[in-house]
């Protein structure tokens, strides 16, 4: 998998998204993203980064209006925008969803994106971010090695730049209320 930049911010390519992409892992989280974005029954839904459609296309099939936005526009995304600049009014989605997103980004690029999903949402936002493995973490300490830049991502809860305590504090501190954690 590549990561190309377009205006200095990083971009996963299409090709990530190829056959095998769709793990049982992978199918479990999409299913927890519908039915997070369900529970708060939503008229409208803003999906931040597509990815492969597959979670924009089940909600879709609610008959819930839903605009998938994406930087990348071989994704074909309904709206080309990115995360840190949403080319959208203030409170214009009931719930906006942004799936393994905002670790694409360098940290303070991210909480940049945080702040603009918090601006276009009217009343909630789904949020999806990878965490380090207990086994990642325990090799990490063994090692005493830092979370360095992948190729992907830039950081993971549970890594330096974001502790799973300084996340909730991140919440916090942008007047975001936690509902639910998985």
């Amino acid at each position: 998998m590549s990561v190309k930049e377009h205006n200095n911010l990083p971009q996963v390519s299409h090709e990530a998204y190829a056959e095998g992409y769709d793990d049982q892992i992978r199918l479990d989280t999409y299913k927890e993203q519908i039915n997070q974005v369900l529970k708060v029954k939503p008229s409208s839904v803003l999906e931040v980064g597509i990815g492969n459609k597959s979670v924009y296309r089940k909600i879709k099939k609610r008959e819930i209006k839903i605009i998938g936005c994406d930087y990348a526009r071989d994704l074909e995304p309904d709206v080309i925008g990115n995360v840190i600049a949403l080319p959208f009014k203030d409170n214009s989605f009931d719930t906006v969803l942004c799936a393994e997103v905002l670790e694409h980004l360098p940290f303070e690029k991210g909480m940049e994106g945080l702040r603009e999903l918090k601006r276009v949402a009217k009343r909630y936002i789904v949020l999806t971010l990878p965490q380090l493995s207990l086994d990642d973490r325990f090799f990490r300490r063994v090692k005493s090695k830092p979370f360095t830049f992948n190729g992907q991502h830039y950081w993971e809860l549970g890594s330096g730049k974001c502790s799973l305590k300084g996340s909730k504090k991140i919440f916090e501190t942008e007047k975001l209320k936690l509902l639910d954690c998985f």
